[in-house]
């Protein structure tokens, strides 16, 4: 993830939010992969990332789903004022439209990719895998 939203972007993301699905707690894959595609129905796009979160907190670091705008963090699962791009890794990323190509071929929400969890993200400790 590169550089913070742009007050722009804030402001055209808070409309946004107006609309978008009601957020889960806990299912940030069903989150994200949701925001995505009501996002095709407005005039931004954001795109769906599966990776990895690590938390400043240092409880660990989660298997997490997020979205993004312009390339920019757009994580609807933490307050915008906790978003730090650096502790974001992502595996995979995919547009809106592969999102819909892909939630209509499996008929349900789920992470795209199964990651294996014998392997940790480079340079951080401790690893700690939360499935929300």
């Amino acid at each position: 993830m590169s550089a913070t939203l742009t007050k722009k972007e804030i402001e055209r993301l808070a409309a946004f939010a107006l609309t978008m699905p009601r957020i889960v707690d806990g299912c940030c894959f069903l989150n994200a992969q949701r925001v995505a595609m009501r996002s095709l129905e407005t005039d931004i796009r954001l795109s769906y990332h599966e990776g990895f979160f690590h938390r400043a907190s240092g409880r660990g670091t989660i298997i997490h789903a997020w979205n993004s705008l312009n390339g920019k963090l757009v994580d609807f699962s933490f307050p915008l004022e906790d978003q730090i791009p650096e502790v974001y890794k992502a595996t995979c990323t995919f547009t809106p439209t592969e999102v819909v190509r892909r939630i209509a071929r499996v008929k349900h929400y789920e992470p795209f990719t199964q990651p294996n969890l014998k392997l940790k993200p480079p340079n951080w400790e401790p690893l700690v895998f939360v499935m929300d």
